[in-house]
């Protein structure tokens, strides 16, 4: 299943919408399942516009991708022909998943940045959070890690299940970021990491 977003804009009584959505994106290949997560951040871009941010899953063996599309510039089509930047994931040979979420701009050069989790990266499934800096445009990938922030989780702790900015959490004026891990050899139990600021 390639997955599909439908986005319908609020009215004023934000009650339930009838008719056609607003925006519409498909996703780009089988399996992808579209929307997995979806957030609006300010500009990711660099183009002073807001942008919808659409995360999917890989198939077998392939990577996972992160779809930055312009509001409103872009309103429907296949994801992959309307967006104007890709965060790719590494592929491995089990299936990929992909949190994304936007955390402002961390290192103060103008641009937005994102927030990635990767939980089934590494080889014996650590999983990772992965500071992606802006601006987000054509294809990036995280392959190329030096160019990223890289937190890995410990094997089979799937690092990065969840992933969101929480604020300045340690009094260092700078954002901090908290990621989600399973805890190794315990079934169904998962732990909190807030990963402080290392200065960016």
């Amino acid at each position: 299943m390639a997955g599909s977003l439908d986005v319908h804009l609020a009215e004023e009584d934000w009650g339930p919408r009838s008719g056609p959505a607003d925006m519409v994106f498909s996703g780009a290949a089988v399996s992808e399942m579209l929307g997995q997560s979806v957030f609006v951040d300010s500009d990711l871009d660099g183009d002073g516009t807001a942008d919808l941010v659409l995360g999917g899953n890989g198939a077998l063996g392939e990577p996972a991708h992160a779809y930055v599309v312009d509001l409103p510039t872009a309103t429907h089509g296949r994801i992959d022909a309307v967006a104007s930047g890709v965060v790719e994931s590494t592929p491995i040979g089990g299936w990929e998943s992909f949190q994304v979420t936007g955390v402002g701009d961390v290192d103060d050069d103008g641009r937005d940045d994102l927030i990635c989790g990767v939980p089934w990266d590494g080889a014996s499934n650590n999983g990772a959070a992965v500071l992606v800096y802006g601006p987000i445009e054509g294809v990036i990938s995280l392959a190329d890690r030096e160019s990223h922030r890289w937190w890995t989780g410990a094997p089979e702790a799937r690092l990065g299940r969840v992933v969101a900015s929480i604020g300045d959490q340690d009094g260092d004026g700078q954002p901090d970021l908290l990621a989600v891990a399973d805890v190794v050899g315990v079934d169904d139990t998962r732990e909190v990491f807030l990963l402080a600021s290392p200065g960016w």
